[in-house]
């Protein structure tokens, strides 16, 4: 028989199932083990085999030497083991966790229970189970450190969310060394966004910073993760051929962790560790891998967020503050501190002229051009917004009327030497000055938006009349569309509106037309308006489409307006087979059909490369032979 007792009960087990509980304590999944008190000190009397597969020892090594597992217990917990009650003053059962130092250098947390046993003579001894409960640890650390970088993302940086995540994670895998790179899209650069706080403080003793930027063909080793694809584990760093010589500053590397963050097939990022005390395992990879996800999913929330609050305070298009932003800061500079405040108003002319002549992308790169301008040319306190559409203001706190006419001048002065294509670049201005406290800022506002377009209403015609006359320079240059044809075919339009005898109104409404008719092939490529061969298809299809950006032109400057409708139809044919609108007889407009006749006759008598002169004879017969069908019989 063998005896057992257990607490302040005792009992014999039959020798037969001796070897039964001998099997049940070896196979079991904890460590289960007996120690006495002798002479003050702790003496392991039993343990069971699972000791071997759990911290690596050999069960009697445990028993042969009495302080090897007390040595064993990390120093940072011996104090905790060492301060439980005498085993004779407690006969409740203790719990106790502690981190153990295994065999081979692995560290792992175990739960510990302890059961007092006494047997009939009164002697005590300690039974304990030992639960191996590392990666429950592990999982309440991650999660813990989870709950600390969501908490942490809300009230700070990018940068700062990623200085804090490698320092979660070097704790957790005990890690002194940590970095986080950005991949670029094209993976083949990447940008550094932090060091851990350890790294900063023990290993970088230079001048690399956030936002430095590589190439990832000249890394060094740590880039392997990023060349294979996968996590990368370089427990031996010193014997990898392939290693590059540090820069000048850095504490030796000794073992490394680097792994990739992947996103829709692509490498996002790379999150880095190194010089572990022990060798990196598998578990650290997921480790790592879990921490480098997690802080791309807050990175690519804080990006989002903001993008989103610039956009509420910005213009998309010129990066300039936006109307909303603009009057928050005229609330706030509401106040006595600040005066003189002027406010400056500025009007983009000629917009919808260059919208219509070259597209819309013309037309924002105008606005762009102009925003850049006026924030060069202001003072970095200076709020610079776009109002809306082709308007621009600007606050300018602490400035006289009279400083803000000279930034005013300085502006305008740079527009004036600017072009976007062949189109001048033109403001109209106006200012006005907050003087005293009890002047509103909107009535200044207000002030110098009325000057500014007192000042566009007095200069219109002259900057409608400076941008058509550079269109007309700019046709003239890339076709045949010379001063010289268009005099001669004023002159016959005049001669011959002197024969149909016109008024005078419409007389000059057919100067005017045939001056403007072919304004539309400015936006024609130049190899076409010159090419001496047929066209192709698709080239004459581009021709075609010249009469209704004339119309456009036309129709955006008051001044031309009315004859915007025969610049659109003077390709009409009599017999409803012209372009764009394909109109027959007398739908076509009169001096559309008069201003076909003219080219023809102009372009017949004169010649082209392309088409070799007529005689006037010979050119008033084409014309009487293509009566009625091409033009007005």
């Amino acid at each position: 028989m063998i005896p057992i007792r257990s607490e302040k009960n005792s009992f014999y087990l039959p020798e037969k199932n001796a070897r039964r509980l001998a099997t049940i304590l070896s196979n079991t999944p904890a460590i289960i083990y007996s120690y006495k008190m002798i002479d003050g000190k702790k003496t392991i009397t039993y343990i069971n085999e699972n000791v071997k597969n759990v911290l690596g020892f050999e069960p009697q090594e445990i028993i042969k030497e009495p302080g090897l597992w007390t040595s064993r217990i990390c120093p940072e917990d011996i104090a905790l083991v060492e301060n439980i009650p005498e085993v004779s003053d407690n006969e409740q059962p203790v719990h106790l966790e502690y981190r153990f130092n295994c065999k081979k250098g692995i560290r792992r947390w175990l739960h510990e229970k302890q059961n007092i046993i006494t047997n009939d003579e009164g002697e005590t001894e300690v039974v304990a189970i030992c639960w191996d409960i590392t990666e429950r640890k592990l999982a309440e650390k991650l999660m813990q450190a989870r709950v600390n970088l969501l908490s942490f993302s809300y009230n700070h940086t990018l940068e700062e969310v990623m200085q804090k995540t490698l320092d979660e994670v070097c704790n957790i895998v005990s890690s002194p060394l940590g970095f986080y790179h950005f991949v670029g899209d094209d993976e083949k650069t990447f940008t550094l966004k932090a060091w851990s706080s350890a790294t900063l403080e023990l290993y970088c003793k230079m001048k690399e910073r956030s936002g430095m930027h590589y190439n990832i063909a000249e890394a060094g080793i740590w880039a392997d993760c990023l060349r294979a694809r996968r996590p990368v584990i370089h427990n031996n760093y010193a014997s990898l051929l392939h290693r590059k010589r540090l820069p000048e500053g850095r504490v030796e590397v000794i073992r490394e962790l680097v792994v990739p963050i992947m996103r829709r097939g692509k490498i996002v990022a790379v999150l880095g560790i190194g010089n572990k005390p022990l060798n990196y395992t598998d578990q650290d990879v997921q480790v790592v891998s879990y921490f480098a996800d997690l802080a791309w999913t807050i990175a690519e929330h804080k990006r989002a967020e903001e993008k989103i609050r610039y956009i509420s305070f910005h213009d998309v298009l010129t990066g300039l503050y936006n109307r909303a932003f603009f009057e928050e800061e005229m609330q706030r500079l509401e106040t006595g501190r600040q005066l003189p405040i002027s406010i400056l108003m500025a009007d983009l002319n000629g917009l919808k002229l260059v919208n219509d002549t070259y597209g819309h992308e013309a037309g924002d790169e105008m606005l762009k051009t102009v925003a850049g301008i006026i924030k060069k040319s202001c003072r970095e306190e200076d709020i610079v917004a776009r109002w809306g559409g082709d308007e621009f203001v600007i606050l300018l706190p602490q400035t006289s009327e009279e400083k803000a006419g000279q930034i005013g001048k300085r502006i305008r002065s740079k527009c004036n030497s600017a072009y976007v294509g062949d189109v001048p670049v033109s403001l109209a201005l106006g200012v006005a000055t907050k003087e005293k406290q009890s002047d509103l800022l909107t009535d200044v506002l207000n002030k110098a938006e009325d000057i500014m377009y007192k000042q566009k209403l007095a200069e219109s015609r002259s900057v409608r009349s400076t941008v058509l006359n550079t269109l007309l320079k700019t046709l003239e240059a890339k076709s045949f569309e010379t001063g010289e044809h268009v005099c001669r075919m004023q002159m016959l339009a005049w001669d011959f509106g002197e024969k149909l005898k016109l008024p005078e109104s419409e007389m000059n409404r057919l100067s005017l037309l045939v001056t403007l008719h072919d304004i539309g092939k400015i936006n024609i490529p130049e190899e076409i308006l010159t090419k001496k061969e047929p066209l192709t298809e698709e080239e004459w299809e581009i021709v075609k489409k010249h009469p209704e950006t004339g119309f456009r032109i036309a129709r955006s400057t008051e001044e031309f307006a009315h004859v915007a409708e025969d610049i659109l139809a003077h390709h009409e044919r009599w017999d409803g087979t012209g372009y764009p609108q394909g109109l027959k007889g007398e739908e076509i407009p009169f001096l559309a059909r008069i201003t076909s006749i003219v080219d023809a006759y102009e372009v017949m008598t004169n010649g082209r490369p392309y088409r070799e002169k007529m005689s006037p004879e010979e050119a008033v017969a084409e014309i009487k032979r293509c009566s009625g069908t091409q033009f007005d019989p």
